[in-house]
């Protein structure tokens, strides 16, 4: 589908974004109750950041009577992520809840959303939430001997509640935060979480929430284009002694890194690339991270050509 919606918040439109809505039109005349088309364009709407149309599309697409299990669950799949980056906690719940019901490819990490979106809607459901958490690690599975990363990701979180009894940072905050998912969140959600981290800050004593708080702000304050305070949340956020399996540290830097560059400051830009890139501790979402690295290694490149053209 279309290029997704850009960093900074705003649409970016590809030359062949018409030719993408042409096709997919096209697709809905001939075949209006395609479960394909139907997820085509509800797709294409969530990568402009309309959300809440996806959403419509996605449900009125559900309703249909779908034969193939999996295209449903990809509707359900994209459901989460709409609620999750439209801050609608009750829908999110509904669709992880029934994820986890239908979908076997990740029941630990259904799971992990289900807790997520109970924790977010209701806080008083502590017991339900830490009962969710406490069936995870009997969910794990590995895939060619290998954990899924969004797993261990998952059982991290579970057992930071369940045996050190540390309250979570809003997880699915956190969660749009590792997705790069901020830049669809609506400016005026993103509003609403600029003022629940503001008055978070003071109030916790944990290291690392305070480093995510701090890298959550940053990336607000990137988006809406104020670079000088998103530079000093990055700068605060990378002299905090967090964990060794922290993600905070090389992501600060990237984030930085993604400023300096929109500033122009090459130098910048490329130092704390490679200050990101060479962290040398394993740490959780690695992976996501790496995603991200690889696209600010490209655009730092086409930027120093173009300069040199």
């Amino acid at each position: 589908t279309s290029q997704r919606i850009s960093d900074d918040g705003s649409t970016t439109i590809p030359h062949w974004h018409k030719a993408c809505n042409e096709i997919i039109q096209a697709g809905l005349t001939a075949h209006p109750n395609s479960p394909i088309f139907v997820y085509f364009q509800g797709r294409f709407l969530f990568v402009q950041g309309k959300l809440r149309e996806a959403m419509a599309v996605f449900e009125d697409g559900l309703k249909q009577d779908i034969e193939w299990p999996e295209m449903k669950h990809a509707g359900y799949w994209e459901l989460v992520f709409c609620s999750l980056y439209t801050l609608d906690w009750s829908r999110g719940y509904k669709y992880a809840k029934q994820m986890s019901a239908e979908n076997k490819w990740s029941k630990a990490f259904y799971c992990y959303l289900e807790a997520v979106f109970l924790w977010s809607m209701d806080k008083t459901k502590i017991a339900e939430v830490k009962e969710l958490l406490g069936r995870i690690p009997g969910l794990m599975k590995r895939v060619a001997g290998r954990t899924i990363p969004v797993e261990k990701f998952a059982l991290h979180r579970a057992l930071m509640v369940i045996e050190e009894d540390r309250a979570p940072f809003h997880p699915a905050l956190e969660i749009a935060l590792v997705w790069d998912g901020m830049p669809l969140i609506p400016a005026v959600d993103r509003e609403r979480i600029e003022t629940i981290m503001v008055e978070a800050m003071p109030t916790t004593n944990d290291v690392e929430q305070k480093a995510q708080i701090l890298l959550t702000l940053m990336s607000i304050k990137r988006i809406n284009g104020h670079y000088d305070a998103a530079i000093e949340h990055g700068k605060t956020a990378l002299r905090l002694q967090v964990p060794d399996d922290s993600y905070c540290i090389p992501m600060a830097s990237l984030e930085l890194a993604h400023i300096y560059l929109q500033k122009g400051n090459l130098k910048e830009a490329e130092r704390y690339y490679n200050e990101s890139v060479s962290y040398k501790n394993y740490y959780l979402v690695k992976k996501f991270l790496e995603i991200r690295q690889s696209r600010m290694r490209i655009e730092i490149e086409l930027a120093k050509k173009k300069r040199a053209d």
